[in-house]
């Protein structure tokens, strides 16, 4: 949902919505949502050749990061692997009031885990 939420435009330079914090248990869900903030990191049309690299599984994920670490800095504090009624409900709130960074305007969304379908 946050990916669609963060692509939506009002116009050509105009994104209303910036993802800022996402808590996701599974752990496949986490890396996908981390890895897709480090691409939002960059400029349309500036991604570096190692993200496709890494694409391709020419290159790790840890070098990836390490060339740009800030960015993957960034990507690292919004993509947070957590459980909700796990993790303390002062740490959660912790987090959201830093990634808001006294925002007053801020919309939460969410959804209802994904179970694997038994087989």
């Amino acid at each position: 949902m946050g990916e669609g939420f963060g692509s939506f435009r009002v116009s050509k330079s105009f994104h209303p919505f910036k993802v800022c914090l996402s808590i996701e248990k599974d752990i496949y869900a986490h890396r996908t949502l981390e890895l897709r903030s480090f691409f939002r990191q960059f400029k349309k049309k500036k991604v570096p050749k190692e993200y496709y690299e890494y694409l391709q599984g020419r290159r790790s994920k840890v070098d990836l990061f390490r060339k740009y670490s800030s960015k993957a800095k960034k990507a690292t504090l919004e993509a947070w692997h957590a459980e909700l009624g796990i993790t303390s409900d002062q740490e959660v709130d912790d987090r959201i009031k830093e990634a808001l960074d006294f925002n007053e305007n801020w919309v939460l969304i969410g959804g209802p885990p994904v179970r694997p379908i038994p087989s």
